[in-house]
């Protein structure tokens, strides 16, 4: 799985085709005595899959705040859709892009500082920015 790959993708979409992968080889799998089971098992896993993901849906798109998401390289992979509202782009126009293309040059060295420290401790790490 490319690790780059951007969230915002239809999560929707990509449970549908799950779905109908799961769909389709119930029906090729109809001989086996095992495979029922175990078609329920992975059904229960993707229901509980979708739940988390409507759930952290819910909470990043009521946020008041942008949340966002760097790959290991710095590219935006995720963004709230209270970007549009905050910073003046829609999450489309920053995903994908290098997280230093919307920090001012006279910025970029105390947030990469933080990136650095966020990266080093898997903490958390909250500052405020401003964007171009």
């Amino acid at each position: 799985m490319n690790k780059e790959r951007l969230v915002n993708k239809s999560f929707e979409q990509e449970l549908g085709e799950i779905y109908a992968l799961l769909e389709d080889i119930k029906i090729i799998q109809k001989g086996s005595s095992e495979f029922p089971e175990l078609s329920i098992k992975l059904s229960g896993i993707i229901d509980k899959i979708a739940e988390k993901y409507y759930e952290y849906t819910l909470i990043t798109e009521a946020s008041l705040d942008v949340i966002f998401r760097l790959s290991k390289t710095g590219k935006m992979i995720f963004i709230s859709s209270s970007c549009k509202d905050i910073f003046g782009y829609l999450p489309e126009e920053i995903l994908g892009k290098p997280f230093s293309e919307f920090i001012p040059k006279d910025r970029l060295k105390l947030h990469f500082a933080e990136l650095h420290k966020l990266f080093r401790d898997k903490a958390i790490v909250n500052f405020t920015s401003f964007v171009v």
